[in-house]
Order: structure tokens, then C-alpha cells, then sequence
């Protein structure tokens, strides 16, 4: 609803003004999701990924327990016993979420962006969530960046995350086209300096 149809400010009104409104959509929307995840228990994919797109500054700790830890609840059902995992994408700031984003139902925290662009870093989040794997959105501000600072920040994300069990580094974000191929070269000779 956020993101896709109303935008931040019609969502804010909206939720302020037609609160039945919003949930009732919302009802909705958790009804056809319910059949969406129902599928795809049956496909032979390994990991299903909610878009959800969070940043703390948006959503805020309420509305994060009250309308998306039951979805994740809801698709953790709906997919046990068939290994899959989920994922939910979490890009932006999330310090005030960290506690609530640790006791939902969910196995990948999904294009997390550690600081400095995101308020969170690898160390902190691996403490904070050491049930659940981080996929990393690549620290989009740092692409610009000389490339020996490139490879001491992606050195710094490895060493953060003290195992490379349950971590990966990805990049959901656009990079600059002048920069794009200095800074992938640069992350990815780290990595493989790291292994």
C-alpha cells in the first residue's frame, strides 16, 4: 500500500483519517497473499522473499508488530516442513526495529544496508539477529568511494560478520554507470582475498 499505490503521504492521511479504510484493504491483501504463499509451498524454489521494503523512519515499531510480523507469521505456516526460507527485504534505517525484527518469523533479513547509509551495522545486526542470515544491500553510498576505501569497507562487512555462515553481499540498489565496474571489481577481489 506504502510504496506501490498510495505513497507515503496519502498512506499517512489515510491511515490517520480511514484507519477502517486501510485495514480493510490490508485484509484483503493478506487474504490473496495467503493463496500467493500457498502456491509457492508447492514450487521447487528454496527461498521466497517478501518485498516489504522497511525502514524504521516510515513504518515505526507499531505498525511493523501490527501489520507485518503476522504476515510473516502467516507465510512461516504456510511454508513449514518444505525447507524453504523466507526472506524480507529490509533496506533502510532499522536501529528502532532491531528488537522486533528479531523476534519475527522470518529466516533472511533481506538487502540490509549497514551503516553508513543504513543506522545498523554487521556486528550489530549478527548480535542482535543470530537466528537469521543477512543477505546485505552492498553500502550503496560507498561505490563512489576510491577503490582502496571500497575494500576496506567490504573487508570490514566480512570481519563484521565473523562467519560467512548465513551471509551474503548483493547489491539491490543502482550504482553509478561511471562507477559500477571500479566498484564491483573492487568487492568482489576482496571477497575472494577473504574466502
Amino acid at each position: 500500500m506504502l510504496y506501490q499505490m498510495m505513497g507515503m503521504e496519502r498512506f499517512s492521511i489515510d491511515l490517520y483519517e480511514h484507519r477502517e479504510l486501510v485495514d480493510s484493504l490490508y485484509h484483503t491483501m493478506v487474504q490473496r497473499y495467503d493463496e500467493l504463499y500457498a502456491l509457492a509451498a508447492k514450487s521447487p524454489v528454496e527461498v521466497l522473499q517478501s518485498a516489504d521494503n522497511i525502514t524504521s523512519i516510515v513504518v515505526g515499531e507499531e505498525r511493523f508488530r501490527q501489520y507485518c510480523m503476522p504476515c510473516y507469521e502467516r507465510h512461516t505456516r504456510s511454508i513449514a516442513g518444505t525447507g524453504k526460507k523466507l526472506a524480507v527485504h529490509l533496506d533502510g534505517r532499522l536501529h528502532s526495529l532491531m528488537g522486533p525484527i528479531g523476534e519475527a518469523s522470518f529466516d533472511i533479513v533481506e538487502a540490509f544496508t549497514p551503516s553508513p547509509t543504513g543506522d545498523v551495522t554487521v556486528a550489530e545486526a549478527r548480535e542482535a539477529w543470530p537466528d537469521k542470515a543477512l543477505w546485505l544491500n552492498f553500502t550503496s553510498s560507498m561505490h563512489i568511494e576510491p577503490t582502496e576505501a571500497i575494500k576496506a569497507h567490504t573487508r570490514q562487512l566480512i570481519q563484521e560478520a565473523g562467519t560467512r555462515r548465513g551471509f551474503a553481499i548483493g547489491i539491490t540498489e543502482d550504482i553509478p554507470q561511471r562507477h559500477c565496474v571500479r566498484s564491483l571489481r573492487a568487492i568482489a577481489q576482496v571477497i575472494q582475498e577473504m574466502r
